[in-house]
């Protein structure tokens, strides 16, 4: 590749650079409204999430019964709003054709 052309190739990349880093110069942090209770709600399928939790961790407690949905369910569930800092929380449970519907407000 002739110098000149590894030259305009470069000088555009850095033109590039410059404009978003002008974009980003541009942002400013805006006013966060403030949340209701219902504008980020997080829905849970609680038996699926126990069921892959059950399957995979082999926790037990002192009598020997399994706890590895239980625990793993909480965990994962925890870390869920942990990162999505959800208002609200649904967790829905499928229990012998029943269903049934836990709402937590965070």
């Amino acid at each position: 590749m002739p110098e000149d052309i590894r030259d305009i190739a470069e000088m555009e990349k850095m033109t590039k650079m410059s404009n978003y880093q002008d974009l980003l110069d541009k942002l400013k942090p805006g006013k966060e409204e403030p949340l209701e209770p219902n504008s980020k709600v997080l829905l849970v399928d609680g038996m699926n999430c126990f069921y892959r939790c059950f399957t995979v961790i082999n926790h037990v407690n002192s009598d020997l019964i399994h706890i590895g949905g239980l625990t793993g369910f909480l965990k994962s569930v925890g870390y869920t709003i942990k990162i999505c800092q959800p208002t609200k929380v649904i967790i829905i449970l499928m229990v012998k054709e029943v269903i049934q519907i836990k709402s937590i407000s965070t």
